[in-house]
């Protein structure tokens, strides 16, 4: 039996004993006398015992319809009010969030945020693991990611919030010690600082048109976190590739200078991306929207 059929079932019963008649409990329920009737004497015959005794205008509860009804109006009751304090939970952004975020760009940009989200919702709780592995959502009980580059897991429900440039930079004292590049090629004889990519040289890409090369990168000095390629960067020690949102503020000091104009370097996405689910919890909608606004004001 499907549990919606049992709910209709004590639905009816405890519905026609309180109001009193099968009629009044079909005005009720907004549904027609006949079907009430037919619920009740399906229930009785679920349960193999006669509940109430029926006449033209009453309703007569035996001694086991008695039994019953006592312990079905209370759970009916409880029922009804965990459905209406779900309904209420659900339209209040309330609860604990757990949420992975990607190092830098958590702590340059999101982390900055978070104040004032939490003061726009003051019933909201927020988790947050910063790593730029990627997290398993589902495994680590994550309700919201943030993530940079390409996306692959299928179970993942994804929203596009910005596009990330990167830049190709250098300091003035390396550029005036060693030259400034005017073409991707010239890379091999610069000091360059690529991300780690284990097991193979990185490469840079370049587009210029319908041009598009590929220069494979064997820098001295590899790393997988991109404060450590700006601080050496910052220190004279090569050329590097890094996200515009963690070099603007050294370009408009003037402490890095961006290189090769002509050339772009592809883009990659930033996401949101969370557990694919009938219902999102609004939770999660709310604290996406919040992102999303702030993404759309922003250059990156």
């Amino acid at each position: 039996m499907k549990t919606s059929d049992r709910y209709s079932e004590i639905q009816a019963f405890v519905f026609a004993i309180q109001r009193q008649g099968i009629g009044q409990a079909a005005a009720a329920l907004n549904v027609a006398a006949s079907v009430i009737s037919r619920r009740l004497s399906a229930l009785e015959k679920r349960l193999g015992t006669r509940l109430v005794e029926r006449s033209t205008r009453t309703l007569r509860l035996t001694e086991a319809g008695s039994f019953y009804y006592q312990r079905m109006q209370d759970w009916l009751a409880d029922v009804d009010d965990a459905d209406a304090r779900l309904a209420d939970w659900q339209q209040r952004v309330t609860g604990n969030l757990r949420m992975a975020l990607p190092n830098v760009l958590g702590r340059l940009h999101i982390a900055p945020l978070l104040p004032t989200l939490l003061e726009r919702y003051p019933e909201l709780r927020l988790e947050l693991i910063f790593s730029d592995r990627v997290e398993d959502l589902l495994a680590g009980g994550f309700d919201l990611a943030i993530r940079t580059g390409q996306l692959h897991d299928s179970r993942l429900v994804a929203r596009k919030l910005a596009d990330s440039h990167r830049l190709l930079v250098a300091s003035p004292d390396y550029l005036q010690k060693h030259g400034t590049p005017t073409h991707p090629a010239e890379l091999g004889d610069h000091v360059c600082l690529p991300f780690a990519v284990r097991d193979q040289l990185p490469q840079w890409q370049f587009q210029r048109g319908n041009e598009q090369l590929q220069v494979t990168i064997d820098g001295r000095l590899q790393a997988n976190q991109g404060e450590a390629l700006l601080s050496a960067a910052l220190a004279g020690f090569g050329i590097t590739q890094l996200a515009r949102y963690l070099i603007n503020p050294a370009l408009e000091r003037g402490e890095l200078v961006a290189l090769l104009p002509d050339w772009r370097v592809p883009a990659t996405g930033i996401y949101a991306v969370w557990p694919s689910a009938r219902f999102t919890p609004l939770k999660v909608r709310v604290v996406l929207e919040f992102f999303v606004d702030y993404f759309r004001q922003q250059a990156f």
